[in-house]
């Protein structure tokens, strides 16, 4: 009863957020699963205008297409429409937070307060309020470890084969999904090892074949898409190869753009803070068990010392960019707290590893550990998309770390304290997401609107939730390979007519055209309680570190959203 009790909880608390716009890579797959509804047997067959170029969905699509699919399903039954669609996912955000609680009862006492550390913190939380296939992967996810640890707990074989099925489906959502493979293979193999030696459980062919369906059904799934999409004239590549190629090399074209140091010998250094700071910062509670970190062993707290001076130092680093832009202190300082509230959860992890030496920990901890590497060094930018799958092993294992203590009344009441706090900001971060979601469909809706009601036409960068809306009103989106003409010595001329119009937040393509002139800037609303989830003005980027070094930032004088307007000179 519990779990469902803190699934409804989460889907009540999600509902006033059911209303939010279209936001980031939503349209992406809205408009791929409308796709999907009509020709279901030919995924990625047709074009898209994304970045500024139309291109086959083939080439844009980074992922595996059954989050596709499942929007396409979602479709089908409620509409092209925000309200529905975004209670569907909270449904199934809903049943992240049931099998969050299933897990968690099985490795510690503590279940409800893991849960709601994990459920309530702004990572997961304002995740919950998007389409994006994020809490789809959370969930195949999360159902694949869970029946691995019922086969564990009840030798019952066929629980890995649906462990192996949900691994394989966890792949097909986001590629990050086959991490599933070497993490429950490992853990299922130290498993049969120890209880072996133990004489818990007994080792038969059943559970060997188990076993290798896990270790290799997820492979082959994803491979025998691969060979798919290399057979398909528009792809000809090995899709899943292809899309690691592109995260390597955009990672490094943003090093390069908007690396925080000149010295590439730094990149590392800022990956490794930066990422502190969008765990802390995506998890806020862990600044609350500060006091209880008293009860760290000495070589835990030096160790915690010495993080939070690695990330003063590291910031120093961060005041200015190579193109001479210039971050406010005060930037530098929020993400310097957040990276130590970061710092403070890994050192916390270590510690419950340490404590608990079992496998419970092992999963936990490779879990936990493997994603946070993932995302420092690896994925194309830092964010909470992919720190959201870190979160609930975290959760565990703090709280198994404070069941570890003798005196653990102190580590008890502190995480209590840091729950309400933590749904505080959860709230007015979600706010602040929605309200940029919201400007770019209000613009869209009436400006825009007027003027093409008026005989304008609208050629507009950007993407996004942006984009959905801006085509629904009968804008069209640049194409800079069609619509623009390089003259070396005047910049690009823009072969359009009518008016061009430019978001401040979205469009990271901004060439020099000589031929259109200024009418007007329009500037949104200032956020809501001065936060902002996604500006790079404000050095908050939620959804990517391209835009800010923290997931959300405070700046009550910028505003949520500004779009410039263009008059097209012929």
């Amino acid at each position: 009863m519990y779990g469902l009790g803190l699934a409804a909880l989460l889907f009540v608390l999600l509902l006033p957020f059911a209303g939010k716009a279209f936001h980031i890579d939503d349209t992406f797959y809205v408009r791929v699963g409308a796709d999907f509804l009509r020709d279901p047997l030919h995924p990625y067959n047709s074009t898209l205008n994304w970045d500024g170029k139309e291109e086959s969905l083939w080439k844009i699509s980074l992922h595996p297409p059954l989050h596709s699919y499942l929007m396409a399903g979602a479709l089908l039954f409620v509409g092209e429409n925000e309200i529905p669609l975004h209670v569907v996912w909270a449904l199934l955000a809903a049943g992240c937070t049931y099998l969050m609680f299933q897990i968690a009862r099985q490795l510690c006492t503590h279940p409800v307060m893991a849960t709601l550390l994990a459920v309530l913190c702004p990572g997961f939380f304002v995740s919950a309020t998007t389409l994006m296939a994020d809490i789809s992967l959370l969930f195949f996810w999360l159902l694949a470890v869970y029946f691995a640890i019922l086969a564990r707990n009840t030798n019952r074989t066929g629980f890995l084969w649906l462990a192996a099925v949900c691994s394989a489906a966890a792949a097909m959502t986001k590629y990050f999904g086959i991490a599933l493979v070497p993490l429950l293979s490992v853990w299922l193999a130290a498993t049969i090892w120890m209880s072996r030696r133990e004489g818990k459980l007994a080792i038969s062919p059943a559970w060997i074949a188990g076993w290798l369906a896990v270790s290799c059904l997820p492979v082959m799934v994803v491979s025998a898409w691969g060979f798919y999409a290399k057979a398909q004239p528009e792809c000809g590549l090995f899709h899943p190869l292809a899309a690691a190629r592109f995260s390597t090399s955009e990672q490094h074209s943003m090093s390069e753009q908007f690396a925080l140091s000149e010295d590439a010998g730094n990149e590392m250094v800022d990956g490794v803070r930066v990422a502190l700071s969008f765990l802390g910062g995506s998890l806020v509670w862990p600044l609350f068990l500060l006091p209880a970190c008293r009860f760290l062993s000495g070589w835990l707290k030096m160790g915690l010392v010495a993080m939070l001076l690695f990330t003063i130092i590291a910031g120093w680093y961060a005041i200015s960019f190579p193109d001479g832009r210039q971050i406010d202190f005060s930037y530098v300082e929020i993400t310097d707290a957040m990276a130590f509230a970061g710092s403070i959860a890994v050192v916390i992890a270590i510690a419950s590893c340490i404590a608990r030496r079992d496998g419970d920990s092992l999963l936990l901890g490779l879990w936990f550990f493997g994603t946070l590497f993932f995302c420092s060094f690896i994925n194309w930018s830092v964010n909470v998309r992919v720190i959201l799958l870190a979160i609930f092993p975290l959760c565990v294992l703090v709280v198994r770390w404070g069941e570890s203590l003798k005196k653990n009344q102190p580590w008890l009441l502190w995480t209590k304290i840091a729950v309400g706090p933590t749904l505080l900001v959860s709230l007015i971060v979600a706010i602040a997401d929605y309200d940029f979601a919201s400007v770019g469909r209000e613009f869209a809706q009436t400006a825009v609107r007027e003027l093409i009601q008026s005989g304008e036409q609208i050629t507009f960068a950007g993407h996004w939730g942006f984009q959905y809306y801006m085509e629904k009103e009968g804008a069209h989106p640049i194409d800079f390979d069609a619509d623009l003409t390089l003259d070396e010595l005047r910049g690009y001329y823009l072969n359009k007519t009518g008016i061009m119009i430019y978001p401040l937040n979205n469009a990271r393509l901004n060439p020099r055209m000589y031929n259109i002139a200024l009418i007007e800037e329009v500037n949104s609303s200032l956020p809501r309680f001065g936060v902002h989830s996604m500006c790079g003005e404000a050095n908050a980027g939620f959804y990517s570190s391209v835009w800010g070094t923290v997931p959300y930032n405070i700046d009550p004088e910028i505003p949520v959203d500004a779009f410039s307007v263009y008059r097209i000179i012929e």
